[in-house]
């Protein structure tokens, strides 16, 4: 009854969706959804082609691209709320080749968004596949045949549960102010820790006296592991590399006694994410304390048995990674594409 008396905002096939409040410039492609009755809410607005001489296909890819999304990002920056207007949809400028050409470009295009599509994909089963491995490997170890019942769900007999503080050494950081600088020493902040590798490239950068300030406690080493207190708590990265650096407020350094990429795994464990999820306190910006990182309950193999799970996982992560690299280089050659089209570099004619 309400679909009936609405008369804007029913989504048809081939219709573009376009967000217009807070996030803008997020799209959408309504091409053989199976659903006969789709409606957008406030903060949307739906882009609609009656004519035949442009392809619907070829301005969607548009607005995926930098030429429409620069001119969206100038009329949202500065705004505490970005806001896109229909005024401003209507004024956003394109290049319009011949319909031939635009259907060659939207071609060639989802060829490429295909690919990256297919490899994103196994990306998903490959961290789906690891997620189990890892479940399997740090509950049932590896050839064990006697299980206990313990504090953490079923473990093998032989293993022993232990505070994370009893195998590593674990450092907080210092909460000063730092001065931050162009050209300087690395600071890992809470922002910069993500699973995986730690990665310096896009981090802040101190002076040499903060630098110095913030290690007089401990300064991180390649193989420890660096973890968030606040937001996105209990996240973890390991060290891969011997470049210096130093950490920010809210972080910690986790120096591993034994096997370090063993640690990394355990942390990033679903029985490990229960324990830090009740330690968490706070109602709003929850955080984890020193305390409670310490007092993280762990299985412990033997060093041979630590060893043997953390090289099964790592060639995991290894596959991975060269899924990942080869996403973000078919997602570089497809912005070069882009732009060479475009800007008519390069023609695609039929």
């Amino acid at each position: 009854e309400k679909d009936n008396l609405l008369r804007k905002g029913k989504v048809l096939d081939l219709d573009i969706i376009i967000t217009t409040r807070g996030s803008v410039g997020h799209i959408a492609y309504n091409e053989n959804i199976p659903y006969n009755n789709i409606r957008i809410n406030s903060g949307m607005v739906i882009l609609r082609n009656n004519d035949d001489s442009i392809s619907q296909k070829y301005v969607y890819k548009l607005f995926d691209s930098s030429i429409i999304q620069r001119q969206i990002e100038k009329i949202a920056f500065g705004s505490a709320q970005p806001q896109l207007t229909v005024k401003e949809i209507k004024n956003l400028k394109i290049p319009l080749p011949p319909l031939k050409e635009q259907e060659g470009i939207a071609n060639i295009l989802s060829t490429a968004d295909d690919k990256i599509a297919a490899i994103v994909s196994q990306i998903e089963k490959g961290e789906l596949l690891k997620k189990g491995l890892l479940q399997k490997l740090l509950s049932e170890g590896i050839g064990h045949s006697e299980f206990n019942d313990s504090e953490l769900g079923k473990i093998p007999k032989s293993w022993e549960i232990v505070n994370l503080d009893e195998v590593t050494k674990i450092v907080d950081s210092l909460h000063i102010t730092p001065t931050f600088v162009d050209n300087g020493i690395s600071m890992v902040r809470v922002s910069d820790i993500k699973l995986g590798k730690l990665n310096l490239e896009d981090t802040l950068r101190v002076t040499e006296e903060t630098f110095i300030t913030f290690t007089k406690n401990y300064t991180p080493k390649k193989n420890d592991i660096v973890l968030s207190r606040v937001g996105s708590y209990g996240v973890s990265s390991y060290v891969t590399t011997d470049e210096a650096f130093c950490m920010g407020q809210n972080t910690v350094v986790i120096h591993p006694l034994i096997n370090n990429k063993f640690i990394y795994y355990i942390l990033n464990s679903i029985e490990t994410f229960k324990q830090i999820e009740i330690a968490s306190y706070g109602s709003g910006y929850k955080s984890l304390s020193l305390k409670n990182i310490r007092e993280l309950k762990i299985p412990l193999p033997t060093n041979e048995e630590q060893k043997q799970i953390a090289d099964i996982l790592s060639a995991s992560d290894e596959k991975l990674e060269v899924l990942r690299d080869k996403k973000e280089k078919y997602k570089t050659l497809k912005l070069g594409l882009f732009q060479q089209i475009l800007t008519g570099k390069t023609r695609v004619i039929k």
